[in-house]
């Protein structure tokens, strides 16, 4: 008789196979087809495998039939909605292709709350795409990046954005936002959509920044781009 530990693992072996199943015939022709009408044939290849890997995943963890799936495309990719909240996002990188995970990124963006050292004076974070961490800094180390920030957009390399200012409510505080967006032809879409951003439905290409206050936001907004 086999054990419980063999029933257990035939018992996962079977759900993959039935997931696999139905993420190949009931997802896949639509996100094929999809993929060839809005992307050249090497980077919808590209997309469509790394897609049904992912997809693979994530429904091992969530109801298939619970409610509609829908394909939206963004500048660097395209991205998997159910209802309002993003499931997994594909996009074209430089190096790799990334899929995020709504609700993985919204509890990120939850616990960088607790990581955050008042002591130190930290008063905004942001998500450093080649580290591949997330980062808190202090009003000093801001100063400085804004004034890179104020030349290179002197420069024309980079903008931001008036609508691109939000703010969030995470746990019980309210963040506030704005976007560095490149403005080199096409490196803004390279980079491609913010992963933070995804835990929050906000998807934006760029780099996001989170302050902790309004008026720190703001200021340093209003000094990059020459307003008073």
């Amino acid at each position: 008789m086999p054990s419980n530990a063999k029933l257990a693992r035939r018992a996962e072996m079977k759900k993959a196979e039935f997931v696999k199943e139905i993420v190949e015939n009931e997802f896949m022709p639509k996100t094929i087809k999809f993929a060839n009408e809005n992307f050249d044939s090497a980077d919808a290849k590209c997309l469509i495998e790394d897609f049904k890997v992912k997809a693979c995943e994530y429904f091992k963890t969530n109801d298939f039939r619970d409610g509609k799936f829908e394909l939206t495309t963004s500048n660097s990719g395209f991205y998997m909605t159910h209802g309002k909240d993003v499931c997994l996002s594909v996009n074209i990188e430089s190096k790799q292709q990334r899929v995020y995970h709504q609700e993985e990124q919204k509890n990120i963006l939850e616990d960088l709350i607790k990581d955050r050292q008042k002591s130190r004076g930290e008063t905004f974070c942001y998500y450093h795409r080649v580290a591949d961490k997330i980062y808190w800094g202090t009003n000093d180390e801001m100063r400085e990046q804004m004034r890179e920030w104020k030349k290179q957009r002197i420069d024309g390399d980079i903008t931001l954005y008036e609508e691109n200012k939000n703010e969030f409510k995470i746990g019980k505080r309210t963040y506030y936002t704005f976007v560095i967006t490149p403005l080199e032809v096409g490196k803004a879409e390279a980079i491609g959509l913010d992963p933070l951003g995804i835990g929050m439905s906000y998807l934006v290409d760029g780099y996001i920044y989170w302050f902790v206050k309004k008026e720190n936001r703001d200021a340093v907004f209003n000094y990059v781009m020459g307003k008073k």
